[in-house]
């Protein structure tokens, strides 16, 4: 698979806004990001005027063999549905991040093109855990700042 790099996620976003958002998603930083548990995470909210998406260069939750351009793009989808429910639905997901709105806008991508996105990294068929303390820890780190700016804004 093509390296992930910020530049090729945001030609994906502005593929995918194209395809299946008919354009309507404001502008999104799209961040590659190194080690982290999540596979991807939408940051915004009412406080943050300019969303972003990270993605995970290389997962520590599945396998190389199961990191696919379908996954890629799979997690892609996911985090711009975050995006479109945020500010375009101007619902707040908070403590049901995949509630009645998400499932929504899923559900109509999946009658309008046959998508089936994955609500969470455990759905993929293969999961690992970190080789070493040190994955565990840049990866616990970094989820933990990343939740915490979310919570302060």
């Amino acid at each position: 698979m093509k390296n992930v790099t910020s530049s090729y996620l945001q030609k994906k976003f502005g593929d995918f806004n194209e395809k299946y958002f008919n354009r309507v998603l404001p502008p999104c930083d799209m961040r590659a990001v190194s080690d982290c548990f999540r596979l991807g995470l939408y940051l915004g909210g009412k406080k943050i005027q300019h969303p972003v998406i990270y993605i995970v260069k290389r997962p520590l939750l599945v396998k190389k063999a199961f990191w696919t351009e379908e996954d890629l793009d799979n997690i892609i989808i996911h985090e711009m549905i975050h995006l479109y429910v945020d500010k375009i639905m101007h619902r707040q997901t908070g403590l049901f991040q995949h509630g009645y709105f998400y499932r929504k806008v899923c559900k109509r991508l999946k009658k309008e093109y046959g998508l089936k996105v994955k609500l969470s990294a455990y759905r993929f068929e293969k999961t690992k855990t970190p080789s070493s303390v040190l994955e565990y820890l840049k990866a616990f780190f970094r989820n933990f700042f990343i939740g915490l700016y979310e919570l302060i804004l």
